[in-house]
């Protein structure tokens, strides 16, 4: 009788759950509205380099990536009247013709002329940058790991830049804790050892 009841509620929630798994459809997605947008990437530092700007498209819920921007004019100029060409060095990537840096006190402004219009950005100035008074690493735990962290040091001034990013190169030094001031070499045969002509230590 036990068992009779139990196999019952078994096939009444294996039914139910087959309904359920039944009444899945998929759905496709389609967007209503889509408004054709010009995206750029630009970095312009005091650097001494041609400057990078990256135009594309918007694009698409489910296309796979934003179309590159060809055939803009883009330049850069500032408040000097100081003009920046960029030519078109591949599909949406445009260089500066020629190197340049921003000038710290100085404002810039980016124009870029499609056939879809033109677009220009805020006159901005360049604030001040800040030397680095010490750099160290710090043994630390960060988001609940140990590790190691670089700490910069510096003086800000009040008009000054009050964001920044440094780039640095990754290196190493392996100091060996065994060091022989001999190499072995085989002569007339025999091993011999002679005096090494080379610090292999460091």
């Amino acid at each position: 009788m036990m068992n009779r009841a139990y196999y019952k509620k078994f096939f009444l929630l294996f039914s139910l759950a087959m309904l359920m798994h039944g009444c899945i459809e998929p759905y496709d997605f389609e967007t209503e509205t889509f408004e054709n947008v010009l995206t750029l990437e630009a970095n312009l530092t005091n650097e001494l380099k041609h400057h990078e700007v990256r135009l594309s498209r918007s694009f698409r819920v489910g296309e796979d990536m934003p179309a590159p921007q060809s055939g803009a004019h883009v330049l850069i100029s500032d408040d000097a009247g100081n003009e920046y060409l960029f030519a078109e060095l591949a599909p949406g990537r445009y260089e500066s013709v020629e190197i340049f840096a921003a000038v710290a006190g100085r404002s810039y402004q980016l124009h870029i002329n499609t056939n879809e219009g033109q677009y220009e950005s805020a006159i901005t100035p360049v604030q001040h940058s800040t030397g680095i008074d010490d750099l160290y690493a710090r043994r630390t735990t960060y988001n609940g790991l140990d590790g190691i962290a670089l700490q910069v040091d510096n003086y800000n001034t009040p008009n000054a830049a009050r964001y920044y990013r440094y780039k640095y190169e990754e290196t190493y030094k392996i100091i060996s804790r065994l060091s022989y001031h001999n190499d072995l070499i085989y002569e007339n045969g025999a091993f011999v050892e002679v005096l090494k002509t080379k610090e292999e230590t460091t």
